[in-house]
């Protein structure tokens, strides 16, 4: 009872308070940086301009759960600090763009592709979100 007095009480206080002091939670968003591959020419361009950091492809479709499971933990390693600087993030969308899912050989989803200097270096089948950050440690360039 005492600790449902508290919350009544501390909810009042809350009421109470000018509308922008009285905030529960933060309005600023994440800047997760997930850039889609739209087109087999752009996914031809990143693999002619990439130069030093490695990109990580996120080979997805939107009626795959476990995509809709991984795909958040995807994002959210692309906003991690250590992360930023170090490694470019992409998505494929394999029903939108299926020449580029094949040539790289994708066969299930979700599968992650790692390419650095335009060559693959790297993949990881399945929505392991251990797996995934352990494959994104693994490629992230130290500077």
């Amino acid at each position: 009872m005492a600790a449902t007095q508290r919350l009544s009480c501390s909810m009042r206080n809350v009421a109470s308070r000018s509308p922008s002091s009285a905030r529960l939670f933060s309005t600023t968003r994440p800047t997760r940086v997930v850039h889609s591959i739209t087109s087999s020419s752009s996914f031809s361009s990143l693999l002619s301009s990439q130069t030093t950091k490695p990109a990580i492809i996120d080979f997805t479709a939107t009626w795959c759960p476990p995509c809709k499971v991984i795909g958040p933990v995807f994002a959210k390693l692309s906003d991690q600090a250590v992360f930023k600087d170090t490694v470019d993030f992409y998505k494929v969308d394999v029903d939108e763009v299926p020449e580029v899912a094949q040539q790289c050989g994708v066969r299930a989803m979700p599968t992650f592709v790692v390419f650095e200097g335009g060559e693959k270096k790297g993949e990881m089948v399945g929505a392991d979100p251990g797996g995934l950050q352990r494959l994104v440690e693994k490629h992230a360039k130290k500077q």
